[in-house]
C-alpha cells in the first residue's frame, strides 16, 4: 500500500485512463484524487481498495465532458472538508459499493450537468 499524503493534490489525472488502486490518500491541501478531461479527450479511470481521508477539498473530484470514471470498492471515503465524491462539468460516473462516511460536506455531490450511476455504497 502506497501512502501518498501532504501534496497540493494526492493524484491528479488529465484524459487518462489511470488504475488508482490500494493507496492510503490523506491529508492533502486541495482533493485527494482529481480526474479531469481536457479538448474532449476520454478519461476512463478506476479508482478501487483505496483509503482517501481528510483532505482539504473534496475527496476525489471528477470533472470534464467524456470522463467516465468508476469508483469502486473503497474502504474509507472520509473526513474530507469538503464532499467525499464529487462530480460535475459534465462527466458520467459509477459509484459503487464504497464506504462513505464522516465527511463535512455531501457523501456523494454531482453537479453541473454530471450524471452518476450510484449503487450499494454506504453513506452516513
Amino acid at each position: 500500500m502506497c501512502n501518498i499524503y501532504d501534496c497540493t493534490v494526492g493524484i491528479a489525472a488529465t484524459s487518462a485512463d489511470p488504475n488508482i488502486m490500494m493507496n492510503n490518500i490523506k491529508k492533502n491541501k486541495e482533493q485527494g484524487i482529481l480526474i479531469t478531461t481536457k479538448n474532449n479527450l476520454r478519461s476512463d479511470a478506476l479508482i478501487r481498495y483505496n483509503w482517501i481521508e481528510k483532505n482539504l477539498e473534496d475527496g476525489i473530484s471528477i470533472e470534464g465532458e467524456e470522463n467516465y470514471t468508476r469508483i469502486e470498492k473503497n474502504h474509507h471515503i472520509c473526513q474530507n472538508r469538503k464532499s467525499g465524491i464529487r462530480a460535475s462539468d459534465g462527466a458520467q460516473v459509477k459509484i459503487m459499493n464504497n464506504q462513505i462516511f464522516s465527511n463535512y460536506g455531501q457523501g456523494i455531490l454531482i453537479v453541473d450537468t454530471a450524471s452518476g450511476y450510484i449503487e450499494k455504497n454506504s453513506i452516513y
